[in-house]
């Protein structure tokens, strides 16, 4: 059998591929037809969701501060200062075990109640973690973990406060005997930058 020329295999295949482009083309409506429909981005299905900007700002605002005896509303949480024991050795040294202090420090003890205004069912997350204090030299105290003071009853160790329930109790601090114009803080995350109630403690 006699070998077409190789012009004019490429040209019988151009014919073809004219005759179906052409053919698809009469029909174009039934090929999109067939085509699958894409699926839906993640934004159209599960849309962002927006909180007002005063619910933003509300994580900024502080409160105080306030004298000792004063209830101050932060979110969800009522917190009061009743009470400011400084010094408080002869309190804490009650205690099984107790940190050692270093020359020139002593342990203060603030009394605390910790309201949680959620409706039933619900609860508020506050533990000694929460609060911090400070003076006129600048530096930030924290309060002596309650595992570090076995024995030492009225601690406010703090938890899931269920709502609807106000939880009270000490918590100790290791401060410097010069350190004046003490503030008590509490501030709804642990460690980080946000609305705070304050109370002043004095000297």
């Amino acid at each position: 059998m006699a070998r077409l020329p190789r012009t004019t295999v490429n040209f019988r295949v151009f014919v073809l591929l004219a005759g179906l482009l052409a053919a698809m083309g009469c029909d174009a409506s039934g090929l999109w037809a067939r085509l699958p429909t894409p699926a839906p981005t993640p934004a159209a299905v599960y849309p962002m969701a927006t909180l007002p900007v005063s619910d933003f700002a509300g994580l900024f605002q502080s409160v105080g501060p306030a004298p000792i005896g004063t209830p101050l509303l932060l979110g969800n949480v009522e917190v009061t200062a009743t009470d400011f024991i400084r010094p408080a050795d002869h309190i804490v040294k009650r205690a099984d075990g107790y940190p050692t202090l270093d020359s020139g420090e002593q342990f203060a003890v603030v009394e605390v109640t910790v309201a949680c205004r959620t409706p039933s069912g619900e609860s508020c997350s506050v533990t000694e973690l929460n609060f911090s204090m400070s003076g006129a030299s600048g530096t930030t105290y924290y309060p002596v973990f309650t595992m570090f003071l076995t024995g030492l009853r009225g601690l406010f160790e703090g938890g899931q406060i269920p709502g609807g329930e106000t939880w009270s109790g000490g918590l100790v601090f290791v401060l410097d005997g010069d350190e004046t114009d003490l503030v008590l803080a509490y501030g709804q995350a642990p460690g980080m930058v946000g609305g705070q109630a304050t109370f002043s403690l004095g000297d």
